[in-house]
């Protein structure tokens, strides 16, 4: 699988999946589905979020977060998306019955 690109209108730039970190979240996090699910639902998440927050694990990382009524019954996407002054990329994705604690750092209205 070749690297993949998302709008992100936060950023005003693209957001780069790597082939690798796909697997990743294929791998650990299946319950999302097959890629192309995998893809529409962070596609989705990344362009229009309803919540933005600091990631507490690593400083550069922003989680993008989105509820999903067609996942799994209702469940919140979680996008970790690393903020490099050179490239914007995900790290992983997960879904969750929660938003988690943290800085919001963008809320929409």
């Amino acid at each position: 699988m070749d690297d993949a690109r998302f709008n992100a209108p936060y950023f005003k730039t693209d957001v780069i999946l790597t082939s690798e970190r796909r697997r990743h979240i294929m791998w650990r996090h299946s319950d999302l589905g097959t890629a192309q699910q995998v893809d529409q639902i962070i596609l989705e998440t990344l362009f229009g979020p309803a919540i933005i927050q600091k990631s507490r694990r690593d400083i550069d990382g922003l989680i993008f977060i989105k509820w999903h009524p067609q996942l799994h019954n209702g469940k919140f996407l979680l996008v970790v998306v690393i903020d490099d002054p050179d490239r914007k990329w995900i790290i992983t994705a997960y879904s969750s019955h929660e938003i988690p604690e943290g800085e919001i750092i963008w809320q929409k209205d």
